[in-house]
């Protein structure tokens, strides 16, 4: 269980590393959304489900913010990565949350459509 814990802690400390990995992904999507291997790629560039690179966005915006912004943020996962960006060393580009707004908004539509369906 040490050990688990310990690999978090690593993830963590590396999170601005997997954050120019992450951009770096997101601009080629934004570029080539048609590339399946791309959106691959970022299953493979978050350890652990993002569960640590999320903790390291939060606790960003945390320090810099304050909780009760954070905790307004939890229900709008774009204006998450917005508010890390204001704040953040290492952030992400324009052309990365354009697609993290792309895939939000496709999300709305889909999750519009099953909800006319049932």
């Amino acid at each position: 269980m040490f050990q688990q814990n310990d690999r978090f802690w690593e993830l963590v400390r590396s999170a601005p590393e997997t954050i120019k990995k992450m951009n770096w992904i997101l601009e080629e999507i934004n570029r080539s959304p048609d590339n399946e291997e791309l959106y691959m790629m970022i299953i493979k560039a978050l350890p652990r489900s993002g569960h640590s690179l999320g903790y390291f966005m939060a606790r960003t915006i945390e320090e810099k913010l304050g909780r009760e912004e954070l905790v307004n943020l939890v229900t709008d996962p774009v204006r998450f990565f917005e508010a890390y960006n204001e704040v953040a060393d290492v952030k992400f580009s324009e052309d990365a949350l354009e697609v993290i707004k792309n895939l939000r908004d496709a999300f709305k539509v889909i999750h519009t459509f099953d909800s006319v369906e049932e």
